[in-house]
């Protein structure tokens, strides 16, 4: 009988046993859905941003960044060219020479003091530009 009662719990805890394994078999199973799912998910967001990427750069080129004309050019090439033969100079006395208005001779400086090309610097109230060497 001692027997018996140890064969009869022994049978329930293998049945309880492969209850369990079936159970852990399934999370398992279970837990690889989710990390295919996780993945999926991050290619998808990859993506989006990929193409938000792409987006932005188009909205800034269409907005911000448009070609300068050839007399814009020009201009700024006289300035740039008035500025090495004669140094240091303002903007009222660079747009007497290239025949600009003095705000529109402004402009271009500004423009090319951004880019890096000239260096303005203010002396008694008076803003000199120069090229950058």
């Amino acid at each position: 009988m001692i027997f018996s009662k140890n064969r009869e719990k022994e049978k329930i805890d293998l049945i309880l046993l492969k209850k369990s394994l079936e159970r852990e078999k399934i999370r398992s199973h279970e837990l690889e859905n989710l990390k295919n799912r996780v993945k999926m998910l991050e290619e998808k967001t990859d993506a989006i941003k990929k193409d938000i990427g792409v987006i932005k750069d188009f909205i800034f080129h269409a907005y911000y960044v448009r070609e300068e004309s050839t007399r814009k050019l020009k201009m700024k090439m006289e300035i740039k060219n008035a500025l090495e033969r004669y140094g240091k100079m303002t903007a009222s006395e660079l747009s007497k020479i290239v025949n600009l208005s003095r705000t529109r001779c402004t402009e271009y400086l500004k423009e090319m003091e951004r880019k890096g090309v000239v260096k303005g610097f203010t002396f008694k109230r008076k803003k000199y530009y120069e090229i950058i060497k």
